[in-house]
């Protein structure tokens, strides 16, 4: 009996040593697995850094970009649009005094009152300035200081005349042909008309530069086109226009015929424009 409970109790002894090495073990082995494990998780992490380093940004040459005009004329309520060139990156643009300009995220520059103000774009690190002046929006004024050309006739004779009056009365109160409705006025600087000029000094002889300083640049320019009744007059083609320009107060009209070499040489008033058509120019004997 003292023997099997010796080897019983041996047994035991023996087991127990067993259990402790084999957990002994198993904790060995999962703390090194956990080492391991983490030495692993660490050595990927670094691999990983390494293999996607942060790029490095291409420098942009600035010496490419440009603003398209460092100085602009605008009448009051018009617009132009600015433009920067040279790069992708987006433009932040700004005006001085929003009061005389503003300008959108566009570069849509717009016309608020008379004045100076300088509109300016960043972008890539640099800036550019775009100086705009502002000029006053079309008036009645505009029209009263040209000689307004009428037509009479005497039986079978024709007899023009030029005198100095306001043009905006004239269209309101007679019209053409004293029927109310449209009426025009003229001067070119070979034919009818005396050489007079409009409220803003534009008289035949004018350089187009001037004119868009005087009205804005952002006039468009038409060629002489038979299509349009006024472009077909003699006066038109004894002066050798070749393109037009005009600008308006509600219906009254002023347009600036231009020669080949930038210059004006004709002067038309114009009240309703669209309504007048080529029989009463010719009429009148102005085709």
């Amino acid at each position: 009996m003292f023997c099997k409970n010796k080897m019983l109790a041996l047994v035991l002894s023996t087991a127990l040593l067993l259990g402790t090495a084999v957990e002994g073990t198993g904790r060995a082995q999962a703390e090194t697995s956990s080492a391991v494990s983490g030495a692993a998780t660490t050595v990927s992490g670094t691999a990983v850094a390494t293999a996607t380093p942060t790029a490095t940004p291409t420098p942009v040459d600035t010496s490419k970009i440009a603003l398209s005009k460092t100085s602009l004329t605008l009448m009051a309520k018009k617009t132009y649009s600015l433009a920067i060139t040279g790069t992708t990156s987006t433009v932040t643009w700004t005006s001085e005094d929003e009061s005389i300009a503003t300008v959108d995220e566009n570069g849509v520059v717009k016309g608020i009152k008379k004045g100076t103000t300088n509109v300016v774009a960043a972008v890539d690190g640099v800036s550019f300035t775009c100086a705009v002046t502002i000029v006053p929006k079309m008036r009645k004024k505009d029209f009263n200081r040209f000689g307004i050309t009428t037509v009479s006739y005497y039986g079978s004779k024709r007899k023009v005349k030029v005198r100095k009056i306001n043009f905006v009365y004239q269209c309101q109160k007679q019209g053409y042909d004293n029927k109310g409705g449209y009426y025009y006025t003229f001067q070119f600087k070979n034919g009818s008309g005396k050489r007079r000029y409009t409220y803003r000094g534009i008289k035949t002889g004018t350089k187009l530069s001037t004119l868009k300083k005087k009205y804005g640049e952002q006039l468009t320019i038409k060629k002489v086109s038979k299509k349009d009744a006024f472009c077909n007059m003699k006066l038109v083609k004894t002066n050798k226009a070749k393109k037009y320009t005009q600008v308006g107060y509600g219906k009254y009209k002023i347009r600036f015929f231009i020669n080949k070499k930038n210059k004006v040489v004709g002067i038309i008033l114009v009240c309703n424009i669209k309504n007048i058509k080529k029989k009463y120019l010719k009429a009148d004997g102005y085709i």
